[in-house]
């Protein structure tokens, strides 16, 4: 058994998920395993910021309760930070991991999210600037 298998199943069992049988898919600036659930749970780096990924799942989570079109968050307490890993867990989008959106699909998903008004209790630098209102904005010359 590896590291990042130890940290999986230590993971999973602080947030009640079943890591029997994970698959991994893949290792970069995540470690990413695909759960029989289907379930994907995101590693870290070694040092990666807990705070942040907080962020990233309350930010995820904001964006299921406005309908927004993006990958879900599992409804476990989470982060699981474990030996300086952050450890998440998000629903599977695809059966075979590798299924990807189309540019015009991109582009509408990004057209509707600019559209959105940020929570208040949204910290990230992102949430700040949709929240305020752009200055300096003309319509294009024609």
């Amino acid at each position: 058994m590896n590291d990042s298998q130890d940290i999986l199943e230590q993971a999973c069992a602080i947030a009640g998920i079943d890591a029997t049988g994970a698959r991994l898919l893949r290792v970069g600036s995540n470690t990413v395993y695909r759960l029989k659930a289907p379930i994907i749970a995101r590693i870290s780096r070694p040092g990666a910021d807990p705070g942040q990924v907080r962020q990233t799942v309350a930010v995820a989570r904001w964006l299921k309760s406005v309908d927004y079109p993006a990958v879900r968050v599992v409804d476990v307490d989470q982060p699981v930070v474990l030996d300086q890993h952050v450890v998440t867990f998000w629903d599977a989008v695809s059966d075979d991991g590798d299924q990807y959106a189309s540019v015009a699909e991109v582009a509408q998903v990004l057209l509707q999210l600019h559209h959105l008004t940020a929570p208040r209790n949204c910290t990230c630098p992102t949430c700040r600037r949709s929240r305020t209102p752009r200055s300096g904005s003309r319509p294009a010359p024609g």
